[in-house]
């Protein structure tokens, strides 16, 4: 065979380790690993004894990483120093090949650190990839020869091309990883303050927002227990408020904080978070149980609304990489919330006994101007009665004596009506007309009166649940109304459906008033059913019934849009 033959013979080996090469330094996305197999790679292709691959830092003068090949963990472990880019390496690392037979006779040569093995030839090559400069491989120690030969320094720097991409693909896989992994901790932080966004939101029970908030706390943080302490007003103390996680026993020997005292006192004195790493030694913390039982770490959070601390969250864990600075920017943002809905139902309690004075004003002022206004006139005519007895009139006192338990026995169904309320529990807008049936039935019940009812599906199909409620509390207070001040014996109620609008009226054949003779006191039932009609849009009417006879409670208001 021919030298010609030889050489293209030995081209294509090189040709095909080279391509093997290639496919190995390629076949990993982890970055640490490409740098490992590159190295491997380089070594094997040209029989090199050593090999290495250093990445420059930032600044490109000097190496922040150095992986070798060819020397054992406890070797490289003896080596008194990992090479800092300076001598020969720094040829390379600028940006040049380099191919010496013996690197000691090199100008730039400086020597071993002491442990560090004997060498003699020497391989440099840089990897650049788009312009940047990726690391640079170096070989030493050539095995089968005295030096590496120009085909040697050929191979590796198109190995050092193929290695520059691998580099590069391992870099933003690695970047990819880290972003999607970024992503999904955003994605279960904003699942979680969505979570307790929609309880604050959908509830005003305190409870069930401090339960689920707690809940999501737990799940979005490394923490095993959790607790809420709300600052009671009176007192200025913290109060523990509710409890969660599978060892919460331990937390439960301190149910009360003054303020400044312990760490849901100090965040109350100061409206700052508190995060201790060191519950053992940390004075500020008082539960000695909660240190027997593992914890080490705890975080408590402020709960604030309108720049004022209503309560503290405190989170507590064994894990040592619990409540990190992202985590506790989380917990804090959650908190803002949970003080938010902490206000809100304390303003709702607010508003509902608002709510139950109001009513008891109107109770009483109904009472006064109904009920007791009756007992006074039937005592007066016993008054009379004993008067007649007196003269001998055992006639008139008989008659007399009849109208009084006439009177006492209305008087009796006034104040069970009172004490029913006329209000069924179980309606809560869902719909209407069996509402009002239910409504009628008790009211039929407690007066005695005929009632006659008449309802268009298509009216209740078309109403909101807020204008079926409001219609139905304003058929409560005409019911009401009727039943105390009408002396009626028929009652007749419809539904009526008109196109655009549903009305609904209630007549009796009772004795009729005149509105505007009617003291409009704040909170009396004319004004509380004007009111319920003006705010869906409606309009309500009181006057004499169609027969001329009695009195309508008329009320219209609109459909919804499209219905």
């Amino acid at each position: 065979m021919d030298s010609l033959s030889l050489n293209a013979a030995a081209a294509s080996r090189h040709l095909l380790a080279l391509h093997e090469a290639s496919l190995a330094i390629s076949a990993d996305l982890s970055l640490a690993e490409t740098l490992k197999r590159i190295v491997a790679t380089a070594a094997r292709l040209v029989n090199a004894r050593y090999a290495a691959l250093g990445v420059p830092d930032e600044t490109g003068a000097a190496l922040a990483e150095f992986v070798i090949s060819g020397l054992s963990p406890e070797a490289e472990a003896r080596i008194g120093h990992r090479p800092h880019g300076h001598g020969i390496l720094g040829v390379v690392l600028g940006g040049a090949s380099l191919r010496l037979r013996n690197l000691g006779d090199h100008p730039r040569s400086a020597g071993f650190p002491p442990n560090h093995p004997h060498m003699t030839s020497f391989l440099g090559a840089p990897i650049v990839h788009k312009g940047r400069r990726l690391g640079s491989l170096y070989l030493t120690d050539k095995q089968d020869a005295e030096e590496f030969t120009a085909e040697d320094q050929y191979l590796i720097e198109l190995l050092a091309a193929h290695a520059g991409i691998a580099i590069e693909n391992a870099r933003l896989y690695q970047t990819t990883v880290a972003r999607s992994q970024e992503l999904q901790e955003l994605n279960r932080e904003l699942a979680a303050l969505n979570a307790v966004a929609v309880a604050v939101s959908q509830h005003l029970d305190l409870n069930h927002v401090m339960a689920e908030a707690l809940d999501q706390m737990l799940a979005a943080s490394n923490a095993e227990v959790g607790e809420i302490f709300l600052l009671n007003e009176a007192s200025g103390d913290m109060m523990l408020a509710l409890q969660r996680g599978e060892w919460a026993e331990p937390f439960q020997t301190a149910q009360r904080f003054k303020r400044g005292e312990g760490f849901p006192g100090r965040v109350a004195l100061t409206g700052q978070p508190l995060v201790s790493t060191d519950l053992a030694h940390d004075m500020r913390y008082l539960p000695r149980q909660v240190l027997e039982a593992g914890f080490s770490k705890y975080a408590c959070i402020p709960l604030l609304a309108k720049g004022k601390v209503v309560g503290t969250l405190g989170l507590a864990a064994r894990d040592p990489a619990a409540f990190d600075p992202a985590s506790l920017s989380l917990l804090t943002g959650i908190g803002h919330q949970i003080g938010v809905a902490v206000e809100n139902a304390r303003l709702y309690e607010q508003v509902q006994q608002l709510r139950v004075l109001e009513e008891r004003q109107r109770i009483g002022m109904d009472l006064h101007d109904g009920v007791i206004q009756s007992i006074y006139a039937v005592g007066l005519t016993l008054e009379y009665i004993n008067s007649q007895l007196a003269e001998g009139d055992l006639a008139g006192a008989s008659d007399r004596l009849k109208d009084a338990v006439e009177a006492l026995n209305a008087t009796i169904r006034d104040i069970r009506s009172y004490i029913l309320d006329l209000r069924p529990r179980r309606f809560e807008g869902d719909n209407l007309i069996e509402g009002l049936k239910r409504l009628l039935a008790e009211f039929k019940a407690n007066t005695l009166m005929m009632v006659h009812f008449t309802a268009d599906p298509l009216a209740d199909r078309a109403l909101t649940p807020e204008a079926r409620l409001a219609l139905f509390h304003i058929a409560q207070e005409a019911l009401s109304n009727a039943a105390r001040h009408s002396r009626a014996s028929r009652m007749e109620v419809r539904l009526i459906d008109q196109g655009e609008a549903a009305t609904l009226a209630l007549a009796d054949n009772g004795r009729g008033f005149k509105p505007e003779q009617v003291e409009k006191r704040v909170g009396h039932g004319l004004v509380n059913m004007q009111d319920r009609a003006r705010s869906l849009g409606g309009k309500l009417s009181i006057g004499p019934a169609a027969n001329g006879q009695g009195t309508e409670v008329r009320v219209v208001v609109p459909k919804r849009v499209g219905v």
